[in-house]
């Protein structure tokens, strides 16, 4: 803590507090209480006074995206500084305050202009001089390129798994999931033909083939007492050879 005590000292900060959305493990719901306790262990070290805790499960990979910070953003953006509340941020991480650089400019620039005065963090030094915004913006810039990464390696992992045949969502009218597991660890889920529904379809295309109308077709599937196993859809299946999984 001596780093912070060697320079002029912000009284009044607002905590930000933020796991992305898409954390849904019990762990990382517990982060924010986690990042919560941090900081207020930082904040009595360093004799802050937290005017007011921003909390929010929201993703910093896209801009505007975030309420709670866009309301403090707001609060410390006051032109006349007797309006702004807090002087500084105190987070956990610069990650937590952004991931892209619409935001991250955003914050370096009230930096620039002394609507933010200072910025506290758990697990990062940062100092309002040159040298530490150049640091700050490297370290906004490598959260960013974190989910960048993060982003290109999930879509490459459901390409990949679409290209052997695995389906990520509900499976289509006549086809049924089945899971096969590659490692112990690791499973998938592949379209198979359905045992009752499979042969509806079949006779959906056929009779489309021919000529019928989606009309006639339902028709004719209630004369000959033909139901999907999941109920009385006729007049939906029918719509059927028009979707796209089927082209």
């Amino acid at each position: 803590m001596d780093f912070y005590r060697k320079r002029e000292q912000v009284k009044d900060v607002f905590l930000y507090l933020r796991r992305s959305n898409d954390e849904s493990s019990k762990k990382q719901i517990r982060s924010i209480e986690d990042q919560e306790i941090a900081c207020r262990m930082l904040a009595e070290q360093l004799d802050l006074n937290i005017v007011e805790v921003f909390s929010e499960s929201s993703s910093a990979y896209s801009p505007n995206n975030r309420s709670e910070f866009d309301r403090m953003v707001k609060e410390l953006s006051y032109k006349t500084e007797s309006k702004r509340r807090a002087e500084g941020i105190l987070a956990w991480h610069p990650n937590r305050l952004s991931r892209n650089a619409l935001e991250a400019g955003k914050l370096l620039q009230m930096i620039d202009d002394g609507f933010i005065k200072d910025l506290f963090f758990c697990v990062y030094m940062f100092h309002n001089d040159p040298s530490g915004k150049e640091h700050l913006f490297m370290e906004f810039a490598r959260a960013k390129g974190y989910s960048d990464k993060l982003s290109e390696d999930v879509n490459r992992g459901m390409d990949n798994r679409r290209t052997k045949g695995a389906e990520m969502h509900n499976p289509p009218f006549g086809y049924k999931k089945l899971r096969e597991k590659s490692t112990a660890a690791e499973s998938s889920l592949f379209l198979v033909p359905h045992e009752v529904n499979w042969p509806i379809l079949k006779k959906i295309f056929e009779l489309r083939m021919e000529g019928m109308s989606g009309a006639s077709i339902a028709d004719y599937l209630k004369q000959h007492g033909i139901k999907p196993e999941y109920g009385n859809k006729q007049k939906k299946t029918t719509r059927l050879p028009r979707k796209k999984y089927y082209t």
